[in-house]
């Protein structure tokens, strides 16, 4: 059967324009090409439902483009199980949804049954923490923290899910130039574990790292970051945030450490050079000036050769007095 319906309505959804093929074969129904306008953009989908065994099944591709998130996220049981931080979002998306599972006896899926994969990117959205207790808590844990300027647009999302658990794999976004990296895993239970970690500059951590920042120089201070992990778990309603303020410590001091010690390997290439001859000294030309005053005219290299003496008798010896103290 093909067919063109300007409207259907399933449940609470509304489909318009409606196109596509059903094929009937062997207690078995395939739809092939369908496509319709849905929650502000478009949908188009491939898939099939059996129910020649026991349980229905049912196996789905779907595309849904530049849909609104708030529409499509309160209409879909799916979604909201997938993503459920996404109510607090306003905007759009385009997303690929592949799953596979098992249907009740009214046809509507059994959700802990659902296995598949989803890819999105969100096109445009603005964010209101009040909508995630989440959001909510992260932003009273972390005082730096504006959410308000939170940049979700052309944020790309890939997850996996199988028997109500939904794996989500690493993503970065940006929160007014500090860059978040989030992924882990939550259910459709709503329990979930994630790991957060924000690249903050140092000096949002306060006086925690205050002396440790002293070491550095006032532009080192202002550009140096440090990651500050965060552990989300709980639920999505009644969240625990953990942050792990210590590693954030623990990780600054020692790149403070290693960049004090590369510091004292240049200083101790340049003395090393200057000892060997390898490099003039700054002053060479003051110090020739100097010798002259003296009436012993020097070249650069008398010069070099005198300075390395001092130096290497100051490390290894008493150092010798030179001639025109022992005149004075």
């Amino acid at each position: 059967m093909n067919f063109n319906v300007k409207k259907v309505i399933y449940d609470d959804i509304e489909l318009s324009n409606a196109t596509g093929t059903i094929a009937i074969e062997d207690e078995k129904a395939s739809l092939t090409n369908v496509k319709s306008s849905l929650f502000g953009g478009n949908i188009s989908l491939n898939g099939n439902v059996n129910t020649k065994g026991n349980t229905p099944t049912f196996a789905m591709d779907l595309d849904l483009n530049s849909i609104d998130i708030d529409q499509s996220f309160k209409g879909l049981d799916l979604l909201q199980g997938l993503a459920p931080i996404a109510k607090a979002l306003q905007g759009a998306l385009n997303t690929n949804i592949k799953l596979n599972g098992n249907l009740n006896g009214d046809l509507t899926p059994q959700l802990q049954t659902i296995a598949g994969n989803a890819f999105a990117k969100v096109l445009t959205a603005k964010v209101n923490a009040e909508q995630s207790p989440l959001l909510a808590r992260l932003s009273e844990n972390v005082a730096f923290l504006n959410l308000d300027n939170l940049n979700l647009n052309n944020l790309e999302t890939y997850l996996t899910f199988d028997n109500g658990n939904i794996q989500v794999k690493p993503f970065d976004f940006n929160i007014k130039g500090i860059k978040v990296t989030a992924g882990g895993t939550h259910g459709l239970d709503q329990n979930m574990n994630y790991n957060v970690t924000l690249d903050v500059p140092a000096k949002y951590m306060g006086s925690e790292v205050s002396g440790l920042l002293s070491k550095l120089s006032a532009q080192e201070r202002e550009t140096m970051t440090v990651a500050l992990p965060i552990g989300l778990t709980g639920t999505f309603n009644s969240p625990k945030v953990n942050l792990n303020t210590q590693a954030a410590v623990n990780s600054l001091t020692q790149r403070i450490i290693d960049k004090q010690k590369d510091d004292l390997k240049d200083k101790g290439k340049d003395l090393l050079g200057n000892i060997l001859g390898g490099n003039k000294p700054k002053d060479s030309t003051t110090v020739q000036q100097d010798s002259v005053k003296a009436g012993t005219p020097k070249t650069n290299e008398d010069a070099i050769k005198d300075a390395a003496k001092d130096i290497l008798g100051g490390l290894f010896g008493k150092k010798k007095t030179k001639a025109k103290d022992s005149v004075n």
